[in-house]
């Protein structure tokens, strides 16, 4: 009756413990449960803690058409799934086991990609200020929780920077490598939501200017 009145437009106002109950009584998939939250309280519900981590396959063929380097990851920034461009261009993920592919760590505590001082510390600040975000958006998540723990322990540039202010929605910026006989190739990285799983984000790095594009050009074809 109460799902009726609902649906109805009625002067209910359920919270939100109430909203989450009613959902798991009535088994509703997840998009049902957006549905019910959007009908109650006029927005989405909190993301629910992640349970699979699965990349769905058409997620994965998408995925494997695209000609520049991209790949999956969840909001606490694990990689589930990259293309084969990827490991053409930058470290292979399948060379790492699987508890260790998390890209933030990866960012935070990898000699590579701290070359210059200046650029490095500003892509931090615009990771933290994304993760920043997707932690906010973690309730119950405790492996997010002992991730941040554990980086506010060993790793001193987050544990500097991860008490800013600052917030993004989402994931852009410029990434520069270099590589033997084919120089500097700028990459251009964005951020996607998969839209059949809330904690998966598609991200993919292409090339920055029409050099950049010939160089990544030159680094395929030789590396085929």
């Amino acid at each position: 009756t109460w799902y009726t009145w609902l649906e109805q437009g009625r002067d209910v106002n359920p919270s939100e413990q109430v909203l989450e109950r009613l959902a798991s009584a009535l088994n509703l998939s997840p998009a049902e449960r957006d549905y019910l939250f959007m009908l109650a309280q006029r927005r989405p519900p909190p993301l629910a803690p992640p349970t699979v981590d699965d990349v769905r396959p058409a997620v994965r063929r998408m995925l494997e058409a695209l000609n520049v380097p991209a790949l999956v990851h969840t909001t606490r920034w694990d990689v589930l799934a990259w293309n084969s461009t990827w490991p053409r261009c930058f470290p292979d993920f399948a060379t790492r086991a699987p508890d260790d592919r998390n890209l933030l760590r990866i960012l935070l505590t990898e000699p590579g990609l701290q070359r210059d001082a200046s650029e490095y510390e500003q892509m931090v600040r615009r990771v933290l200020a994304k993760v920043r975000l997707d932690y906010s958006q973690a309730a119950g998540d405790q492996a997010f929780a002992r991730l941040i723990e554990d980086l506010d322990a060993t790793c001193p540039i987050f544990r500097r920077l991860w008490r800013s202010p600052e917030i993004r929605n989402c994931s852009e910026g410029h990434y520069t490598a270099s590589y033997p006989r084919i120089g500097e190739i700028t990459f251009e990285h964005t951020s996607y939501a998969v839209e059949a799983n809330p904690h998966q984000r598609l991200l993919i790095f292409s090339p920055a200017d029409g050099a950049s594009t010939q160089r990544l050009a030159r680094l395929l074809a030789t590396r085929e």
